[in-house]
């Protein structure tokens, strides 16, 4: 299995911001992935579910693996080592998502990445 089949295959709901500057990806065992990409920020990050942040779960296995996102106004498309390649659109996201519709941040309570896991604003990828 790749790895973007791996994350089509845990996953469980995708919010993107209004300004499709922030997006957060639900994964089956409650983990998240979030994307941060705006004007002179750009990261990834993996949480835990609720209560277990630092566990990092099966996003944290994700992010291990990227190489490369982008999140703009057209869609989340992350690129994995493995040579695979997952895409959402952006818009289809935003207008199912009613927080994201109200410009709500899906990052919220996001705040604490994974111990040991930092982004590369260049890249988007942990290091």
């Amino acid at each position: 299995m790749t790895d973007a089949e791996n994350l089509k295959c845990g996953l469980v709901s995708a919010e993107v911001n209004e300004t499709f500057t922030e997006a957060v990806l639900r994964l089956q065992d409650e983990s998240r992935l979030c994307f941060c990409h705006r004007v002179g920020e750009r990261w990834a990050k993996a949480v835990g579910p609720d209560g277990r942040e630092q566990a990092g779960g099966r996003a944290a296995q994700l992010l291990a693996t990227m190489t490369i996102f982008r999140l703009n106004a057209r869609h989340l498309e992350i690129e994995f080592g493995d040579g695979s390649r997952w895409e959402m659109p952006s818009k289809a996201v935003a207008n199912r998502d009613p927080a994201a519709a109200h410009g709500d941040s899906p990052l919220a309570g996001t705040e604490s990445p994974v111990p040991g896991s930092s982004a590369s604003p260049a890249s988007g990828r942990a290091t």
